[in-house]
């Protein structure tokens, strides 16, 4: 049953990330997907599902579709990028993740495509999801000086997000130091 909710658009950005290098017809953007390390860990990827992205993409105007290849049988179809999807890419890559729920899925995703892009994204998008959960510590706290209005069950639920959240928060900052350590290694 539906939730209601958006369904997050990571995978497709995705796809539009391996897009900027140039066009690409649909198996060729799946095998590439199957070769990045990292992102089988986040994303289940089954084949059906791309096509049905880059349909979508092509939808919202953010790729288009080349005339089909008949070299090739089946024919080929290539997507290229097209300017309202770089835009859309670019926004996404240097915006946090808005709930705490959506690191694994969404900021995994994020930091992975950043790396691609270079440090310079990587290092923007770390400093902005570091300060955000610096802000949802900061809330988990205030809600944590409530103390005695609050139930044993609700303190409980309350410490475990804080654990949670200050643990992201260390995991953020060796991800940092581990990107530090890359460009030390290659100066």
């Amino acid at each position: 049953m539906p939730s209601g909710r958006p369904t997050t658009l990571s995978f497709e950005y995705v796809i539009l990330a391996l897009l900027v290098a140039g066009p690409k017809h649909g198996y060729e953007l799946y095998k590439e997907m199957e070769a990045w390390q990292g992102l089988s860990e986040v994303w289940k990827l089954k084949q059906s599902m791309l096509y049905a992205d880059l349909n979508k993409l092509e939808k919202m105007g953010w790729v288009e579709s080349m005339p089909p290849d008949l070299r090739y049988t089946p024919p080929r179809v290539n997507f290229e990028i097209t300017k309202e999807g770089k835009a859309a890419l670019e926004a996404w890559l240097t915006s946090p993740v808005p709930k705490p729920r959506d690191i694994r899925p969404e900021f995994l995703t994020k930091l992975l495509v950043a790396s691609r892009f270079g440090r310079d994204y990587t290092q923007h998008l770390l400093e902005a999801q570091r300060m955000m959960v610096k802000r949802w510590i900061q809330f988990e706290n205030s809600q944590a000086a409530l103390g005695s209005a609050l139930s044993p069950e609700a303190l409980m639920v309350l410490d475990f997000r804080t654990h949670w959240l200050n643990n992201v928060s260390e995991w953020l900052e060796d991800c940092q130091k581990a990107f530090d350590q890359q460009k030390t290694d290659f100066d």
